[in-house]
């Protein structure tokens, strides 16, 4: 994994410990989604699977670290709902 490529900061912005951390965590989950193909290339929907076992691993974590049922619904609800904007801001960009 190149960890000196910035795939999801822009040079004119600055540098901040949050996006340090976005951008390993995207650059990260990248190389990982590079390598479930080669890894199962018999599996229908391999990228789908390691997507499902992630989450439920990045879950099993979060509840090991106190947080309840409650916070994980609205932490997943309010993520969701960002991810559905950003996808529909994008895809304005594209077809502008």
């Amino acid at each position: 994994m190149d960890t000196l490529t910035n795939t999801t900061s822009t040079d004119t912005e600055p540098k901040t410990k949050e996006s340090s951390v976005l951008d390993f965590t995207y650059l990260s989950l990248a190389e990982l989604e590079s390598q479930v193909v080669p890894l199962f290339p018999n599996e229908k929907d391999p990228e789908g699977y390691f997507h499902f076992t992630l989450l439920g691993a990045v879950i099993s974590r979060m509840v090991c670290d106190g947080w309840n049922k409650k916070e994980l619904l609205d932490f997943i609800d309010s993520d969701l709902d960002y991810a559905i904007e950003t996808l529909v801001e994008i895809e304005k960009e594209e077809v502008a």
